[in-house]
């Protein structure tokens, strides 16, 4: 059974080389754009939105047609460099959420783009103002353990996810088989063409690396100036990239807990930090940990109450926002501290109230593209309880609740096909301008083991480094975001290898 499996997993990733081999170079043709208007509520009026046409299913580009927000803010240049395309993470995350953010921040990095680019956030396929991913609000409400440890609990993991799955594709029609970020890397290059666009200049994070090697891969001579960072390694098996997850996640909050017993503004200082983490997450074991400040009605809705295993996976978001210029590390001090009081509200899941993700919590696309993204080749409880025992033997603190545990254990019923599994990056790749690639030492989600590992599959890159913590660091606007910076708008390049304090 294992090497049928091994053998299936083997013959997806021949189909979908050659698929790519067969895209490199190839032109899609643009299809149509709105005129540029106001945009939705929450954005200044700098920030103009379109929508435009991209096929469903980029195999039949005649076929069934969907639609994805742009949003721009125009360059006051007078010596304009083209379009520089931005992608926050996720999956799923929302380019035209953070381009109206951005919009207001004048002095954040990402916004100092604009001195001579026109900046767009494209918003993913089935996620943001996009046409989205729906689905049966009451079934992801529904609380199912994935660290399973007998077969009755791995029975219901499986099926629940398959009848969220189920519901999915029910109503959200065939966008659900065409998630995966080949697509989406598709998707930008429609849009290059349809913004009339010399060259695809981009900023990716986290995920939005993987989408930029993914264009790089098929478009190289589209390729302008493309800097990444937190690097996204899509050739790692899938208990490895479980393991490569947990370690950093482990290692950073090591980090966070040296902050807290130096820093005297951690809501934890003075106190046994590790401690009162492991004392948490026990309780929550026990019980769930009720969460008063949660409404489960209205705009940010959220569980009433807090497992272990949600504790954890919602941990690893608050540690990426390091000290000293993000505020995570004080949020999740102040969690800690309020759970072992009795109070998770802090790391409590959305509560879903409609059959969209209308809070942009990135929760469905992020699963949906995972699952197509991702191995997930567990057969049995024992295959789950295998991965369990290895990450909490490896990382006895987090014990291996993370994104990657999820696609492992949450996709095992999804209805979806593994369409763009692990590989090692094309050579195609090579025909592309230098990319620059940037990652912390200490990330608690794209561990810089990914970064090194990309790095040696990209010949024509540079990777600079962050001698700190925290995750797409390009948003704490430091010294390595003014690095980025130079490169992207004045063509300067850092020495590969380069680290910086911030």
């Amino acid at each position: 059974m294992a090497r049928f499996a091994m053998w299936m997993y083997s013959l997806l990733a021949y189909i979908a080389t050659l698929v790519l081999s067969a895209t490199v170079g190839a032109q899609l043709a643009p299809l149509g754009i709105t005129g540029w208007n106001d945009c939705p509520e929450g954005s200044s009026a700098i920030v103009k939105c379109a929508n435009v046409s991209v096929p469903l299913d980029h195999e039949d580009p005649d076929g069934e047609q969907i639609t994805l927000m742009v949003a721009r803010i125009k360059t006051n240049s007078s010596q304009p460099l083209g379009t520089l395309f931005f992608n926050p993470g996720g999956p799923g995350g929302s380019a035209v959420a953070n381009v109206f953010l951005i919009s207001k921040l004048p002095s954040s990095s990402l916004y100092q783009i604009t001195q001579k680019y026109d900046l767009i956030g494209l918003d993913p396929r089935g996620a943001g103002y996009s046409t989205p991913m729906r689905c049966n609000p009451d079934l992801w409400n529904e609380r199912v353990k994935t660290a399973v440890t007998d077969e009755t609990e791995f029975k219901a993991l499986v099926q629940h996810y398959a009848a969220i799955g189920k519901s999915c594709a029910n109503m959200t029609g065939p966008l659900i088989n065409h998630l995966d970020t080949i697509s989406v890397a598709k998707d930008h290059e429609i849009v290059r063409q349809t913004l009339g666009a010399d060259k695809f200049n981009f900023i990716g994070l986290s995920w939005g690396s993987q989408i930029g090697i993914a264009y790089a891969e098929m478009f190289p001579e589209n390729v302008g100036r493309m800097a990444i960072q937190g690097i996204v390694d899509h050739s790692e098996a899938a208990t490895t990239a479980v393991q490569t997850m947990s370690t950093g996640y482990e290692v950073t909050m090591h980090k966070f807990f040296d902050w807290c017993q130096t820093n005297e503004t951690c809501a934890l200082h003075g106190q046994d930090p590790r401690a009162v983490l492991d004392s948490v997450v026990a309780k929550a074991h026990e019980n769930p940990i009720p969460a008063p400040g949660c409404l489960q009605t209205g705009p940010g809705a959220c569980s009433a109450d807090v497992s272990d295993e949600e504790l954890l996976t919602n941990a690893q978001v608050l540690l990426a926002a390091a000290p000293p210029r993000l505020s995570g590390w004080s949020s999740l001090a102040k969690g800690l501290l309020s759970a072992s009081q009795g109070d998770a509200t802090l790391f409590s899941n959305p509560y879903f109230t409609a059959d969209t993700d209308v809070d942009l919590t990135t929760a469905w696309a992020n699963l949906g593209t995972g699952c197509q993204d991702w191995a997930h080749p567990a057969k049995s409880y024992q295959d789950v309880l295998s991965l369990v025992r290895q990450t909490t033997a490896l990382s006895p603190l987090t014990r291996g609740f993370s994104q990657s545990f999820q696609w492992f254990t949450m996709c095992i019923g999804w209805p979806t096909a593994l369409t763009n599994p692990p590989r090692r990056i094309y050579n195609s790749i090579a025909k592309a301008p230098e990319i620059l690639m940037a990652n912390s030492y200490w990330d608690p989600e794209t561990s810089i083991q990914w970064a090194v590992g990309v790095k040696a599959q990209i010949p024509n890159s540079r990777l600079i480094y962050q001698n700190g913590s925290g995750h797409t660091i390009y948003a704490s606007n430091g010294d390595t975001a003014a690095a980025i910076n130079r490169f992207i708008l004045d063509g300067v390049m850092p020495n590969d290898g380069a680290v910086y304090g911030s």
